[in-house]
């Protein structure tokens, strides 16, 4: 088990009658600490107040942590559709957590509309019927998504969901000339996930993804 710390940025209320700035953190910290324990969320929490956005992010993925230990991974939730400011706000988080070598997870959510999907997914007892959670494992960054696959099949909901393994190797890429066959790449894949422990139902190397997922990821750029 890791340490999680839950982090916010509040803007800074300059009225002349606005309580100090470390009594506006200190307030912010204890809704924090509020909010973890009502979720049952064990976590340290910190609070940067200021109306400068872009120096914020970098306070907070340059010094948060717990003496000289530091987050290697950084959960941002994301406001969907993201537009305007939003956008630039997600920009700035990203280019702070590249620069800090940082792992990133988005959780994005509709303006805090409730996902009717998932609920037209789930049985009468609650539980999402049987379906997938697909894992690209692009290059060297398969691990990441691996370990969230698997914390996710823990969790009731997710329970009687499937993990399939999409391993994406570019036939440009320098290293795949010199490696073996596809059958024999899936066959070593295969004894890793045993070695692990983590159940698949699928396990494909694939050399030219969907063409649609070339275009999503050009948009995401």
């Amino acid at each position: 088990r890791g340490l999680a710390i839950v982090a916010s940025i509040v803007p800074r209320d300059t009225a002349p009658n606005a309580p100090s700035r470390l009594e506006q953190r200190a307030e912010a910290k204890s809704k924090l600490n509020w909010l973890c324990d009502n979720t049952n969320l064990t976590a340290f929490t910190d609070v940067v107040v200021s109306n400068e956005f872009e120096t914020a992010m970098g306070v907070l993925v340059d010094t948060v942590g717990i003496g000289a230990l530091r987050p290697n991974t950084i959960a941002l939730s994301v406001s969907l559709p993201v537009g305007g400011a939003r956008a630039d706000e997600l920009g700035i988080a990203l280019r702070h957590a590249r620069l800090g070598d940082k792992a990133v997870l988005l959780l994005c959510v509709s303006d805090g509309a409730r996902l009717e999907w998932i609920d037209k997914l789930r049985d009468e007892y609650g539980k999402l019927n049987q379906g997938y959670i697909d894992v690209w494992w692009w290059a060297h960054d398969g691990a990441l998504p691996l370990m969230i696959a698997h914390l996710l099949q823990m969790h009731a909901s997710f329970h009687n969901s499937s993990v399939r393994i999409f391993m994406y190797l570019p036939e440009d890429r320098d290293s795949f000339r010199e490696a073996v066959d596809k059958a024999t790449i899936e066959a070593k894949l295969r004894n890793l996930l045993s070695m692990l422990r983590i159940a698949t139902s699928h396990v494909e190397v694939v050399m030219t993804p969907p063409q649609s997922s070339f275009d999503e990821m050009e948009k995401a750029k």
